[in-house]
């Protein structure tokens, strides 16, 4: 969620031109600037006398060049001080054919991949100035991996700008990505995970079981996106298959297990057994609502999944996303899910020790 609110506040950035005055960087190139990774500032091009120069690690800067920065305002200013002043530019030859481009990414060899392990600057030679993800613009940065219907704003020649397109279009007749070894293979090392005991001092030992390893191990492999011949990152309309396949055999397994011996226990503990399972059930949700919403702040979407996993209801996610057209809920409800599930299984074997 921390990270959320970072992106909401990078919305507003500005492009401005500085003119180098500081003779301390006078002939060194913008790599020895040293920007730090927290600072938004991309320089996309420099301009000198009547010309444009591309942006690059190893390009040598002069005093009197005027570097076209982007960056949000705050860091602008600090950079604008530390290298000199900013001004207007205006009556420019293009001699080098600099162009901006927006690029989206489509490719799957892309998807899960960084700025810095594609090679965009060192191998096409292009300055991607900004990443616009679900409507929200962003500042670029090497380690952030791309995800499919990014888009790029990229600056370079023509040229370059054509090439490094044809590396994020989608291949033709890629009509769906899902990999079905991948999954199995995701299965099988998450079931094997799931049954690996955890000792605990003084409590015993816990496994993650059938539904906690597999998560665990789909949340590592999906972070990176692929991991030799595994690949966990799959188009939206493949999640979307994927997603309801898993929450129907989920839902009849569940219905299957709680349906057999339903009568009987109702018969034999009758209405106090659903009177007090409505009050389990619905005052840790009122309670923890309240807490998401107005002691952390977090969004509707946010707080109703991580509900979801904070109490391991996949049926409850599913219901969430058939109301919400977004992939947010899922998000806060996988960060949620592997610590509800370790500390329910250590609530039930603590609990009874101290009553």
């Amino acid at each position: 969620m921390k990270r959320t609110i970072q992106l909401r506040q990078q919305i507003h950035q500005e492009v401005i031109t500085i003119e180098l005055t500081n003779s301390s960087f006078d002939k060194k190139t913008l790599g020895e600037l040293h920007f730090t990774t927290d600072n938004s500032i991309v320089i996309s091009r420099i301009i000198r006398g009547k010309r444009t120069i591309i942006a690059l690690r190893d390009t040598v800067i002069l005093v009197g060049d005027k570097l076209v920065t982007v960056g949000i305002p705050s860091d602008l200013y600090q950079f604008c001080k530390r290298v000199g002043r900013e001004v207007e530019v205006t009556d420019l030859d293009n001699a080098d054919s600099v162009a901006l481009r927006k690029i989206v990414v489509d490719s799957y060899d892309t998807i899960g991949k960084n700025i810095k392990e594609l090679g965009l600057r060192k191998d096409y030679g292009i300055t991607v100035t900004r990443i616009e993800r679900g409507g929200i613009e962003l500042n670029q940065n090497p380690k952030m991996r791309l995800a499919r219907g990014d888009v790029l704003t990229v600056v370079s020649s023509e040229e370059r700008l054509n090439q490094v397109e044809q590396l994020f279009t989608k291949k033709k007749l890629a009509i769906t990505n899902v990999h079905i070894f991948s999954l199995s293979v995701i299965l099988l090392i998450g079931i094997l995970v799931g049954m690996i005991p955890i000792h605990l001092p003084w409590l015993g030992s816990i496994t993650l079981g059938v539904a906690g390893g597999p998560l665990l191990v789909a949340l590592i492999i999906g972070h990176f996106g692929k991991i030799g011949p595994i690949h966990a990152r799959y188009y939206a309309p493949s999640n979307q298959v994927v997603g309801d396949i898993g929450l129907v055999i989920f839902l009849a397994g569940a219905g299957t297990t709680a349906g057999h011996g339903l009568v009987e226990v109702v018969q034999s503990q009758g209405v106090k057994l659903l009177v007090g399972g409505i009050i389990i059930t619905l005052v840790p949700i009122f309670v923890g609502f309240y807490f998401a919403r107005k002691v952390f702040k977090l969004s509707m979407i946010h707080s109703l999944g991580g509900l979801c996993g904070a109490m391991t209801s996949t049926p409850g996610l599913g219901a969430v996303n058939q109301l919400i057209d977004s992939e947010d809920p899922a998000i806060a409800y996988a960060a949620a899910y592997p610590f509800s599930l370790i500390f329910v299984a250590v609530a039930s074997q603590f609990v009874p020790l101290i009553l």
